[in-house]
């Protein structure tokens, strides 16, 4: 068996506001991979540990510890462990005639189904006293339920005006773009901006696509290539302006992005 699987059915059933089917914790395998189906209820995924790929109808993101992703009712989806860090999660299958207007307190829906809860310590106990409640069957169905939304409490942000979007983007990027050979984090970027870091994801994955975490080591892998041509500046000193300062990681991120390793790819194109 290439993962573990641990699945709680949830008793009870009917037209209630929020029904959850199932929980439950998987640990999955190298590369493991759930295939494209449509899937009839409402799902959410918090990944604790790793990473791996999503993908709903025609779009992919890449998902990494301390996010989620909705499946919603009647989509098809896909998603895939990475092949050196495969993720851990703990999924919620649920229904509801509110589920819905739920969501969209959290803010994420089939336009921004990818979410940020980061390292947030009383989120996941919340989710450990869900499977608790639904391993033991020491408490009601109703118990689940309200250690679930006691989850969703801690996603839950106040609104914040469209207009400031654009405004949002550029002044990351300028600062990205100041700071690159720092230590930045983008807890230090949300920071900046005075604004949250899972509201600073959903702001980058509706621009470009990508994470801020990824944009940034996009951005820095730019600038290392872009430093590599000039033949004075030695590799060690081409990793730490682009802000690596663990070699080894310099050269496992340009290797990966550029097929080569950052000394063979300056013989080639500097």
């Amino acid at each position: 068996m290439n993962y573990q699987l641990e699945t709680h059915s949830v008793p009870g059933s009917g037209e209630r506001s929020l029904v959850i089917l199932t929980c439950g914790r998987q640990v999955a395998g190298k590369g493991h991979m759930a295939p494209m189906r449509v899937y009839p209820n409402y799902s959410l995924t918090f990944v604790l540990k790793g990473r791996g790929v999503y993908q709903v109808n025609d779009k992919r993101y890449t998902i990494e510890a301390g996010m989620g992703f909705l499946i919603e009712k009647g989509s098809s989806v896909s998603y895939k462990a990475d092949e050196e860090e495969p993720w851990e999660y703990i999924f919620v299958i649920f229904k509801g005639l509110e589920c819905r207007a739920i969501l969209g307190d959290i803010g994420v829906s089939t336009v921004s189904p990818v979410f940020c809860f980061g390292d947030d310590e009383k989120l996941r106990e919340s989710l450990e006293k869900m499977l608790i409640s639904a391993r033991t069957g020491l408490s009601s169905a109703y118990a689940v339920t309200a250690h679930f939304l006691m989850a969703l409490s801690r996603l839950t942000s106040g609104n914040r005006s469209p207009d400031n979007r654009e405004r949002y983007i550029e002044e990351a990027i300028v600062f990205i773009e100041n700071n690159a050979s720092c230590s930045l984090s983008v807890e230090e970027i949300a920071e900046h901006l005075h604004i949250d870091r899972s509201y600073l994801y959903r702001l980058f994955m509706e621009a470009y696509g990508v994470s801020p975490k990824r944009y940034l080591l996009e951005y820095r892998l730019s600038l290392a290539a872009a430093l590599l041509r000039d033949p004075q500046c030695h590799i060690e000193e081409v990793a730490e302006k682009a802000g690596f300062f663990d070699r080894a990681h310099f050269t496992h991120a340009f290797t990966e992005k550029y097929g080569l390793p950052p000394g063979k790819w300056r013989q080639r194109n500097a």
